[in-house]
């Protein structure tokens, strides 16, 4: 683990960033449980650049200039959208993602940094 994610602004950034994740599919009517079990994808959660942009990015207007300053990485990224699209989204990914010994990927909860939300309540639909 880097750092910059020990440092309180980068605790900060990736907890509101889940939080944010969190929000954006409740608003598609959706659970996080729905990604994480292979249902959707991140874009049918509203997990886009744009979205983030509108939305996220308010809320962390500054976190490219913290990961500048404590990321530990050479690159430094002139805009928020730029460091958005190669490391944030990464983050995002890797919320959902681990390599297990085999070397694959699986979808899971895996450094997802705050409480596991519950599933939402079974509904007619999910029956069906």
């Amino acid at each position: 683990m880097s750092y910059w994610r020990r440092h309180c602004a980068g605790r900060d950034t990736i907890e509101t960033t889940a939080r944010w994740v969190q929000q954006q599919a409740a608003q598609q009517g959706l659970s996080l449980h729905d990604y994480v079990e292979g249902r959707v994808s991140l874009r049918d959660l509203g997990v886009t650049s744009e979205e983030a942009a509108a939305t996220l990015k308010p809320l962390i207007p500054c976190a490219h200039d913290y990961y500048n300053g404590w990321g530990g990485c050479p690159k430094k990224f002139a805009t928020w959208e730029a460091w958005f699209s190669e490391k944030l989204r990464n983050r995002i990914y890797y919320f959902f993602h681990k390599h297990g010994p085999d070397g694959k990927i699986a979808l899971a909860w895996a450094e997802w940094p705050i409480e596991v939300p519950p599933n939402k309540p079974a509904t007619f639909a999910d029956a069906a």
